[in-house]
């Protein structure tokens, strides 16, 4: 597989939970409930995933390449 597909993928997997924080919120604006930790889940995710491995290959390895 070519490093860029790699991180493609990670693009919508990323996309897919920034998505889920947007339908968390809407859902609390309306009064909904919104399982308890899902924010700090959510954050935790961005933190170690979405910062600390994506942006890492990112601006580590690919941009410097480029």
């Amino acid at each position: 597989m070519i490093a860029t597909d790699i991180l493609m993928e990670e693009h919508t997997i990323i996309k897919r939970v920034l998505t889920a924080l947007e339908t968390a919120a809407q859902r609390l604006e309306r009064g909904q409930v919104v399982r308890a930790g899902f924010f700090i889940g959510a954050t935790d995710f961005i933190k170690g995933f979405a910062d600390g491995c994506h942006h890492r290959k990112e601006e580590g390895v690919l941009f410097p390449a480029l």
